[in-house]
């Protein structure tokens, strides 16, 4: 029987620059109900949920999907050495305008008029967000550890984006923000003669790496990310099921900002129906994905 092998490809700083939405923009109203909020997020066009979009040169783009698109907003409120937070789910109300160029969030705030400092943060997609800590000034925020790509794209729910808005006098009526922060690193492998590889009629279900996932903190002040010990994974397991893999096939995920180092092992385990299919390669230099 063969071996199946894989070509290895981090995005981010190498071959594949990630670029998020181009602009955002927002625009406040304010009733009497407190404040809403209408966030417009500016992309491309109109795909499934937040993917990938079409490749130009070395870079893809983040386009919008007019069905079931959720995102937190964080507002803190820095009052001498005080720091106090809310945050906000995007209510159901999601529409699309320009061609489905502009996705409209609305978030209905409680009206505040403590003096200090106001700060933004909003956070793609919402099922990640985890809970904000005043104390260490982070987010908390989570990478599945079981992934479902699309053919072109890591899954939606793991591509981990936020936008920033700060150093406000007063709670805002309008916003103007760019989701061009990724909180994760974006790989793609290759996997190449894998119906070859494993048993006649077996059915491939996952990809696993032995890379991390889990829980995550995003320390805003300085702008870095570090696993949480207490949910740390150290394998992601990546679901076929969007995908072709009668020939080669590309496998996207999204995993922890950091480092492989030369000396380590990188293992991928092809999981079928039937059995188990691992091959392990011993890195001969760094491979960098932050």
């Amino acid at each position: 029987m063969k071996k199946f092998s894989f070509l290895f490809t981090f995005a981010l700083a190498t071959m594949l620059l990630f670029v998020a939405c181009n602009k955002q923009d927002a625009e406040v109203n304010t009733p009497e109900n407190g404040g809403k909020v209408n966030l417009t997020v500016s992309a491309n066009s109109n795909f499934s949920k937040v993917v990938f979009g079409e490749k130009t040169g070395s870079t893809y783009t983040v386009t919008w999907s007019d069905e079931n698109e959720a995102v937190k907003l964080v507002e803190l409120i820095t009052d001498g050495g005080t720091l106090s937070s809310t945050t906000y789910d995007s209510e159901e109300i999601y529409s699309l305008t320009e061609g489905n160029t502009h996705a409209n969030f609305t978030f209905l705030l409680d009206e505040k008029s403590t003096e200090g400092t106001y700060d933004y943060y909003v956070v793609y997609p919402k099922s990640a967000f985890n809970s904000v800590n005043t104390t260490y000034k982070d987010l908390y925020l989570k990478i599945p550890d079981v992934q479902t790509p699309l053919a072109n794209s890591p899954d939606p729910n793991a591509i981990i984006y936020y936008a920033e808005s700060k150093g406000h006098a007063q709670q805002q009526t309008s916003l103007s923000v760019n989701f061009n922060h990724p909180l994760v690193s974006f790989g793609r492998v290759t996997i190449k003669n894998a119906s070859s590889a494993i048993g006649d009629g077996e059915v491939i279900e996952a990809v696993e790496f032995n890379l991390t996932s889990g829980g995550i903190y995003y320390y805003w002040e300085r702008n870095e990310v570090e696993s949480v010990a207490s949910t740390k994974k150290e394998t992601i397991i990546v679901k076929t099921d969007n995908l072709n893999t009668t020939g080669d096939f590309d496998v996207w995920f999204t995993c922890i900002m950091g480092k492989l180092s030369a000396g380590e092992d990188l293992i991928v385990t092809i999981v079928t129906d039937e059995d188990r299919y691992t091959r392990t390669i011993n890195l001969t230099s760094d491979i960098p994905f932050n």
